[in-house]
């Protein structure tokens, strides 16, 4: 699997801000009790943005949403074994 670091080479600046105030409002989604999908997060595929970009957004978004599920998997199994 590629890194972050090596998701976000080929990104212009002005991309990096797309990527990471995207990845901000899909974690703000899960941190008000919504589970949000994805691809509703991914520029349109006639997007002007470059192949990298997507990729870089992806990745991150992946991961968010993988933290995101861990957390909820934790709890729940916490409120399981905490139950009498």
């Amino acid at each position: 699997m590629m890194s972050d670091e090596s998701a976000d080479k080929g990104r212009k600046p002005s991309e990096s801000a797309l990527v990471d105030e995207t990845c901000s409002r899909f974690d703000m989604a899960w941190r008000t009790g919504q589970q949000p999908r994805i691809e509703d997060f991914l520029p349109a595929e006639s997007s002007d943005k470059t192949e990298a970009t997507q990729h870089s957004l992806l990745v991150h978004l992946v991961g968010i949403d993988l933290e995101w599920r861990w957390r909820m998997a934790d709890a729940a199994r916490q409120q399981t074994v905490d139950m009498p």
